[in-house]
């Protein structure tokens, strides 16, 4: 008869374990107890220690969702696009702004400058009249003493002679005509016209 060994008997037989380097493994099989890398359950036959191309390039440790390249792409390229709309409107601004105060500054200058000159001639054209008012009056005052003066002098002269007696006094010749009671004034050849003279018979 042949004796089984049961679980219950003190000397069960149990195969020892295969090392890892020998054991043949199987697609489906479970990745063994030391999660060695170099194990992948897609692998038919396990790499070998020295050539590190043979590994396999499957991560066992559950890696985290990445989105794809294209998703990733087009949402920076939007960001971007937004963020350049942004700034581009922020300078427009800035420059418009720039641009207003300058052209407020010189339209406001030009205009001061306009307003100045106006200002400056009509202030010198009232002057330039004031002043030649002023130099017109003082003349005619001048000239009306003068004229005043030399009438007096004239009319002094001339009562000098009508009392010396029967004299006509022309100040145009400046001298003292005498003429005689049998002549008259126009028949006199000595006799010339002037403003001032006086018959005396």
């Amino acid at each position: 008869m042949f004796f089984f060994p049961t679980p219950t008997t003190p000397h069960s037989f149990s195969p020892p374990p295969m090392p890892l380097s020998t054991s043949p493994i199987k697609v489906g099989h479970e990745p063994p107890e030391n999660n060695d890398i170099r194990w992948s359950p897609t692998s038919s036959t396990p790499p070998s220690p020295h050539n590190f191309s043979s590994f396999p390039r499957r991560c066992l440790s559950p890696c985290p969702v990445i989105p794809s390249s294209r998703q990733n792409l087009a949402s920076v390229q939007f960001d971007l696009k937004i963020s350049l709309k942004k700034t581009q409107k922020k300078t427009q601004k800035r420059i418009l702004k720039r641009t207003q105060n300058k052209i407020l500054k010189r339209t406001q200058k030009k205009i001061l400058k306009r307003t100045q000159r106006r200002t400056l001639r009509k202030i010198l054209k009232r002057t330039q009249k004031k002043i030649l008012k002023r130099t017109q009056k003082r003349t005619l005052r001048k000239i009306l003493k003068r004229t005043q003066k030399k009438e007096e002098e004239v009319w002094e002269d001339h009562m000098e002679v009508s009392e010396m007696g029967s004299n006509v006094y022309d100040p145009r010749n400046g001298g003292v005509i005498n003429i005689s009671s049998e002549h008259s004034l126009e028949e006199s050849p000595e006799y010339h016209p002037g403003p001032y003279y006086e018959c005396g018979r």
